[in-house]
């Protein structure tokens, strides 16, 4: 959201000093007020900031540089807001490239959705923007952030989950890393005073999701891909369609699939959902069973199209925390 301060909204980390033949690797935040650190005192403990510290702690060495080029108020949709070159995908592209990233990570979302943009519009935009770097830039790692939730109210709280699954979607067809921060903080609206910027808890709790998505470094396919949501709907992504009813995501909670493709996936989620397959996956009716982390043998329904080739299942419950995956059986 917009702040009072444009004048500093672009703001940039201090410069670590490498010993030695040190590699340093820019990584480079293109965001909004959430990125630029508002809700966080003081601002060194903004997302963006811990996570490039706990990188470093972890390598051992400052092997990373932060490059914060947030804009408080600022969309990825293109439009005039919050002032003239402040915001939209063209704007962001040239100080993207010109911080010469090593990772690239992008945190937009929150104000596309308080101006009222399409998610379509949002998804055209955010796409466009990642082939531009990768155009441009082609060694460049890109991290899609999945955007906090806030205290909203139904309609932009329906907005929200579609464009995180726009996003999903994009990572998987683009090869990027994807953070699910709006997974990990889903549930803590407490950390969110203001009802739009999380505090220096909520702040903690994204670096914590930004620096996992880093470190584990699992670039997202079509047929290797993550989906999360806590707004009940129906939702196509990557030719899978997902219809999620509200017992599932009641009281804050996420339905979450995690590395979906042809061969199955894990999920967790607290009340039965449907799944169906993309057209042509599955010619013939294929055998499939469904196990949790003991390898005990789930009841499940499931139908197979001989003329769609294509498989929709009716999928139990599976309690937080429990591994469930449908293998093809031997």
């Amino acid at each position: 959201m917009k702040t009072k301060s444009l004048t500093s909204a672009v703001l940039l980390s201090s410069v670590f000093i490498l010993s030695g033949a040190d590699a340093q690797k820019n990584i480079v935040f293109i965001g909004d007020s959430i990125a630029c650190g508002v809700g966080a005192v003081p601002r060194a403990k903004r997302f963006s900031t811990l996570a490039v510290q706990k990188l470093n702690e972890h390598a051992g060495k400052t092997l990373y540089k932060e490059i914060n080029l947030a804009v408080s108020g600022s969309t990825m949709t293109d439009q005039p807001w919050p002032g003239k070159d402040a915001s939209g995908y063209p704007y962001h592209i040239q100080p993207a490239l010109k911080a010469k990233p090593d990772i690239l990570v992008i945190e937009h979302g929150v104000n596309d959705n308080a101006l009222f943009r399409s998610a379509s519009e949002f998804g055209w935009y955010y796409r466009s923007f990642i082939r531009e770097i990768k155009k441009s830039c082609p060694g460049c790692t890109i991290v899609c952030m999945t955007f906090c939730p806030g205290k909203y109210g139904k309609d932009r709280k329906a907005w929200h989950a579609e464009a995180n699954v726009v996003i999903q979607e994009i990572a998987a067809q683009e090869g990027t890393l994807l953070a699910q921060t709006a997974l990990a903080i889903g549930k803590r609206l407490d950390l969110f005073p203001d009802k739009n910027h999380p505090n220096n808890e909520g702040h903690a709790i994204l670096a914590d999701a930004l620096v996992k998505a880093i470190e584990q470094n699992q670039t997202k396919s079509i047929d290797n891909f993550d989906f999360t949501v806590g707004f009940p709907g129906d939702y196509r992504i990557c030719g899978w369609y997902f219809n999620i009813p509200p017992e599932a995501v009641q009281d804050g909670n996420f339905a979450v699939f995690s590395n979906v493709g042809r061969n199955g996936w894990t999920y967790s989620v607290k009340a039965p959902v449907k799944v169906t397959s993309p057209l042509l996956y599955y010619p013939e009716k294929p055998a499939f069973r469904l196990t949790d982390a003991s390898g005990t043998v789930l009841p499940m329904k499931f139908t197979h199209s001989k003329y769609w080739k294509r498989v929709a299942w009716d999928l139990p419950a599976a309690e937080h925390g429990t591994v469930c995956r449908i293998e093809e059986e031997k």
